[in-house]
């Protein structure tokens, strides 16, 4: 199992809402393709988890810890499809945003047995710059932490509490942390104006949370299982070369083969010895020096003799 787990991102109906209507996840964990749908409202969440060979389902109980759980109770894929979309139509209003900031989070599952295996949901809120609410639902229940920074205090203070129910530990965790940020001003800090302003809130009315793009289960498809492969014919063996009676024939590769497969046919040998020796190379013929240009010794001695004469007469006058 890898130390990082993978977080795969949960999409909000309207994340600025105190508690949300519905928060959708789906990817691919602890071995399959799974798929997360949480109405904190009603706290009734689904969870299913798909294989090429089986597909299964959890849905939160009354009176039971409502965790996400890894699930064990068998379904058919398109009816634990058809499950996941019917829980993520709601048909309630509007909810209350009292609150400053939006709720994010993510999805993980650790493969395995143990206290740390099987799906965790993790949510947080900034309700101000120093105050941050972070809920985490794995095993039995939920545990909600209001950590406050000591920037603009005495110190860090942080509280933590849990529940079995989503809404509960949503709604429990708000309210604690406007009580951690008293001491400066919790409702300045925390809440929108317009959730106590009536006035204000005329004029400027709170904006719902931008809704996502798409619809996260629209990619769940029922996982077919593959068909198992053909096995492929084995190779029929090659035929080995037939050979000469007079040993292995000798490819022509240079020239002088060339020439003599032209001349003799194919060369078959049984020893290299058997080769006809390669006939000596012809000798160059020398090159010829070339010959100086003949000289004409009466022409020279006279083209002599008419230099000493202009050199008399430049000198004597």
């Amino acid at each position: 199992m890898k130390d990082a787990l993978k977080k795969h991102k949960i999409f909000i109906d309207n994340a600025a809402e105190d508690v949300p209507r519905v928060m959708v996840s789906v990817g691919n964990a602890c071995g399959g393709e799974f798929a997360l749908i949480l109405r904190p409202q009603d706290d009734q969440h689904v969870l299913v988890h798909q294989t090429r060979s089986s597909s299964k389902v959890w849905e939160a109980e009354a009176g039971k810890a409502r965790v996400p759980q890894m699930p064990t109770r068998e379904l058919p894929a398109k009816e634990a499809i058809a499950l996941v979309k019917s829980a993520r139509k709601v048909e309630s209003t509007l909810g209350p945003i009292t609150y400053r900031g939006q709720w994010k989070g993510y999805v993980t599952c650790a493969e395995g047995e143990g206290p740390s295996a099987g799906p965790a949901v993790v949510l947080e809120r900034k309700v101000s710059s120093y105050v941050t609410v972070r809920v985490v639902g794995h095993g039995k229940k939920w545990v909600w932490t209001v950590i406050r920074q000591g920037k603009w205090f005495k110190g860090p203070a942080e509280k933590v509490g849990e529940d079995i129910r989503l809404h509960a530990a949503l709604t429990v965790a708000l309210r604690e942390a406007v009580g951690a940020a008293s001491e400066a001003c919790g409702v300045r800090d925390t809440s929108r104006r317009a959730a106590h302003d009536p006035a204000y809130a005329a004029q400027h009315p709170v904006k719902p949370a931008k809704a996502p793009a798409k619809d996260p289960t629209d990619k769940l498809k029922v996982k077919e299982p593959k068909a198992p492969k053909a096995p492929k014919a084995p190779k029929e063996p090659k035929a080995p070369k037939a050979a000469s009676p007079k040993g292995d024939v000798i490819p022509a590769r240079t020239a002088r083969e060339r020439e003599l497969d032209a001349k003799h046919g194919p060369l078959v040998v049984t020893d290299l010895r058997d080769l006809p020796p390669t006939p000596p190379k012809p000798a160059r013929a020398p090159r010829k020096k070339a010959e100086p240009p003949a000289t004409d010794a009466a022409k020279d001695q006279q083209l002599l003799n008419l230099f000493k004469d202009a050199m008399r007469q430049a000198v004597g006058g």
